[in-house]
């Protein structure tokens, strides 16, 4: 019931899907509400979702302690939106990641293999990005009109 209420759907054989079908599904989610919240608006128009939004989901993911599948999901997001929140928030988004790597990521599980392949991939992310100070752009960030 507990996997039920956090997302997990019924196959056609009635059995739950698998942790890596699941996983992959709400990266997908994510990487899509990313990819909304970190492009800019059509000159005149206000934004769907704004950037600050994806600050909030950013804050509230860094104030609860990470479970398994947290660390795949910063990733993706930061992935996708990191560059635009590095330019919002500038100073702030780099004490965020600060945070992230002083104490949110040493808090993941290391007994987990799925937790701790996706803690290494958000470490990698996290240290390039304190030691270059940039994210790159989103591909695709900035929509091209004719």
């Amino acid at each position: 019931e507990f996997l039920r209420s956090i997302g997990y759907k019924e196959r056609d054989d009635g059995a739950l899907e698998s942790e890596g079908i699941y996983n992959e599904r709400m990266a997908g989610m994510l990487a899509l509400f990313a990819a909304v919240v970190q492009t800019p608006p059509e000159p005149g128009k206000p934004s769907v979702l704004p950037v600050a939004m994806a600050w909030t989901w950013l804050a509230r993911m860094l104030n609860m302690p990470p479970r398994t599948i947290s660390p795949l999901l910063v990733h993706v997001f930061l992935s996708v939106a990191g560059a635009a929140l590095a330019a919002a928030y500038g100073r702030h988004f780099a004490c965020a990641i600060d945070v992230l790597a002083t104490e949110w990521i040493p808090a993941i599980s290391s007994t987990d293999a799925v937790a701790v392949a996706a803690r290494s991939n958000l470490q990698g992310f996290v240290d390039a990005y304190r030691q270059a100070g940039v994210l790159n752009e989103c591909p695709g960030r900035v929509i091209k009109r004719d």
